[in-house]
């Protein structure tokens, strides 16, 4: 995995994976010289490719451990909104940019926020159980339904409530 930094002031931008994604950089500098600047003092940028998306993963939550500072995370990726939901602690944010296509726009998502929804609270210990089965970052979906779909039945359901514990331990 290639990973290259640029400072800009009192930003740093981390790209994973290559180095040729210079309008998303762009898309994020543009936003944090407005909406961030004032909110954070510094922010690390991650853009990532659809390849090694969990190494990406790790590679960003290590980061802003270790530098204490915001990270934004650019990418189409569902890797890249689900894991850091699954796996961001507490006292962390990590922000995400998915990218719009044609006339879908683009989108922030916060890991804090997600993780307080009603959706994933009801799920928080069994999300990566979910994202596995239901086909992972594909649009298959999961028995012709969509993955919203599968989180639902999975909440409903109390005969599927303990399958996800021998899937988060197993050893």
């Amino acid at each position: 995995m290639m990973l290259s930094a640029v400072k800009l002031e009192s930003h740093y931008i981390i790209i994973a994976g290559t180095s040729s994604n210079t309008g998303a950089v762009s898309k994020v500098v543009e936003v944090c010289g407005v909406g961030f600047h004032s909110s954070f003092r510094s922010l690390v940028v991650v853009v990532c490719t659809t390849d090694d998306a969990g190494v990406h993963v790790r590679v960003f939550l290590e980061t802003s451990e270790k530098i204490k500072k915001q990270v934004v995370v650019i990418g189409q990726d569902l890797d890249l909104l689900v894991l850091p939901t699954a796996l961001t602690p507490d006292y962390m944010d990590i922000l995400m940019l998915k990218e719009g296509k044609g006339k879908v726009k683009d989108r922030f998502y916060s890991s804090k926020d997600l993780q307080n929804s009603n959706l994933v609270i009801e799920c928080k210990k069994s999300i990566l159980f979910l994202h596995a089965i239901s086909g992972c970052d594909t649009t298959s979906g999961f028995y012709g339904k969509g993955k919203l779909q599968a989180v639902q039945l999975f909440n409903h359901s109390k005969y599927l409530k303990d399958i996800p514990e021998m899937f988060n331990n197993s050893k």
